[in-house]
């Protein structure tokens, strides 16, 4: 049971300072939903609709962000996904050089689902020429695998609000990419 949960709600996220129950439980359930603490002053809801009340007489849905890229990596070599890859997210800018928008690694799945947040309204303001760069000789280096590549990098353009999906399938001595869905 939760004794006592203050939030605020800024741009239609949960960022709160919770005091939970003197039982030490992570999660607490607030309007029929379960809301589970990370320890880290962030907290995300299970996929039930959770509303910010009581908050100044604010009532509107707490939202989960919408991210417009998301890649994959499956190592063909072993057959499974390829979990703990670094990849970065750059941006080609107008005085001709890249810059570093991200870094994240897959997960167990081989997955990044959160890539290059989607801006609500506005469906231009991700446009432009991106690349992920793919850290593979860290992968394989992890595996004592020798690799011919020791990254891979994959260029390509974004326009409008649609989702774009670029996974890769990799070997220690080719790789392939494709626009997925």
């Amino acid at each position: 049971m939760m004794k006592k949960m203050s939030a605020v709600l800024l741009s239609g996220l949960l960022a709160s300072q919770m005091v939970w129950a003197e039982t030490g439980k992570k999660d607490a359930e607030i309007f029929g939903a379960t809301l589970f603490g990370f320890g880290d002053g962030t907290a995300q809801s299970n996929d039930k609709e959770v509303w910010a009340g009581g908050i100044g007489g604010v009532r509107e849905p707490i939202k989960k962000p919408v991210y417009q890229l998301t890649s994959h990596v499956l190592d063909i070599n072993s057959g499974i996904p390829a979990a703990n890859v670094k990849i970065e997210l750059k941006k080609w800018q107008a005085g001709g050089s890249w810059k570093l928008l991200d870094t994240k690694y897959t997960n167990d799945n081989g997955r990044i689902p959160d890539f290059l947040p989607k801006t609500d309204g506005n469906d231009n303001a991700n446009d432009g020429t991106y690349k992920l760069v793919f850290h593979t000789a860290d992968y394989y280096g992890k595996l004592n695998v020798p690799t011919f590549y020791p990254y891979v990098e994959v260029a390509f353009n974004i326009k409008g609000g649609k989702h774009y999906h670029v996974p890769i399938t990799l070997s220690p001595f080719g790789y392939s990419t494709y626009r997925g869905s």
